[in-house]
């Protein structure tokens, strides 16, 4: 037999055997399609993934799950990180939480500012940027010529001896040192309003700002019975914890960006810009140590990871975009999961869930 022939015979053998297997073996499926299974999580009242204690509660239900297999469902698993934090390749994206009160609160501005000093001493003056400003320049009134110079918190018993020491300590220094009361009548108005950042309501104690060349205005204040202390050098005021306590209504120790704080106040966004050369640190380590504040990594360089913590953040938006919500948020309230595993009706029925809270394998859901 020739051997064209054979080659043709061997070649008509292996089309037929083809033929044969196709018609009967079904189709195959891709091996993530052939195991994922759909279940429903409900509750006694239609779950609201726009309420985030509700988010937190289904984020907590799909961390259950994730121990199982991979899970998709209407909050995503990752997000990347919002545009207006601006994360380099360096940074890292904290979350800090607070279990009593808002950070809002002046005992709030009070924690964030020192877990912020915090992280950056123990990085090495790692830069930490949040709601809060730690530093801001000496307001526009202050002469060029103090510019660069320093800032003192000025207190008395009250304010009358306040503002007899004041004239005092103005007349050992004149212009090397600058108060409110140098504004000329005619700027009254700037001067009561820079009076309102600058005085503590009752007038007890005040901002005054001088030379870079003066450093005994503490000694000299206190010949007069008052009390300075140096509140910021170079010519930038340091937002200290005791300036937030006193000035606790001044603009200048309020926070600032809105988004960087959860509505409900709980949430605190920080970023951290670690310093050249410096592996990522334990986060535990370098954070701990403030009572009724625990703060949380939230994912990997340039992501955000959906956990029981970050869903609840309104910055992160963790929820599936419209045109994709209907496959995975069925009629009343329902929240359907898809995970690439096998489990038992038993396995899903050992699972905790929240109190009045239901999970149970389900249908694959039409396309909507």
């Amino acid at each position: 037999m020739k051997r064209t022939t054979w080659g043709l015979l061997v070649a008509i053998a292996v089309v037929a055997y083809l033929a044969a297997r196709s018609i009967s073996e079904p189709p195959s499926t891709d091996a993530p399609e052939a195991s994922e299974q759909w279940l429903e999580l409900s509750a006694s009242s239609p779950i609201d993934l726009s309420d985030p204690e509700q988010r937190e509660l289904v984020a907590l239900v799909l961390q259950k799950l994730a121990a199982h297999g991979a899970v998709q469902s209407a909050l995503r698993s990752q997000i990347p990180v919002p545009e207006f934090v601006v994360a380099g390749e360096r940074s890292a994206v904290l979350l800090a939480q607070r279990q009593g009160g808002s950070w809002d609160e002046a005992s709030g501005r009070i924690d964030l500012t020192r877990l912020m000093a915090q992280i950056s001493g123990r990085l090495g003056g790692a830069r930490v940027r949040a709601a809060m400003d730690p530093t801001l320049p000496f307001p526009n009134p202050v002469p060029p010529a103090l510019k660069s110079g320093r800032c003192w918190r000025v207190r008395a018993a009250d304010a009358a001896k306040l503002s007899d020491g004041l004239a005092q300590l103005k007349s050992v220094y004149g212009a090397k040192v600058w108060m409110i009361s140098d504004l000329p009548k005619e700027k009254s108005i700037e001067a009561l309003a820079l009076r309102m950042e600058l005085e503590t309501k009752k007038g007890e104690a005040t901002i005054i700002f001088s030379g870079a060349d003066v450093s005994d205005v503490d000694v000299q204040a206190g010949r007069l019975k008052l009390q300075a202390i140096d509140c910021g050098r170079g010519g930038v005021v340091e937002v200290l914890p005791f300036l937030i306590e006193e000035f606790q209504h001044a603009r200048f120790t309020q926070l600032v960006r809105r988004q960087w704080v959860s509505k409900a106040g709980a949430y605190a966004l920080l970023k951290v810009d670690l310093p050249e050369g410096m592996d990522e640190p334990s986060w535990g380590k370098i954070t701990g140590g403030l009572p009724g504040v625990s703060v949380h990594r939230t994912g990997t360089q340039g992501v955000i990871q959906r956990t029981p913590q970050t869903v609840q953040f309104d910055g992160f938006d963790f929820l599936r975009a419209p045109a994709d919500r209907a496959r995975w948020l069925g009629p009343d309230g329902v929240v359907r999961v898809a995970i690439e595993a096998s489990l038992s009706h038993e396995r899903v029925r050992g699972l905790v869930t929240p109190p009045g809270w239901n999970l149970k394998l389900s249908e694959r859901p039409s396309a909507p």
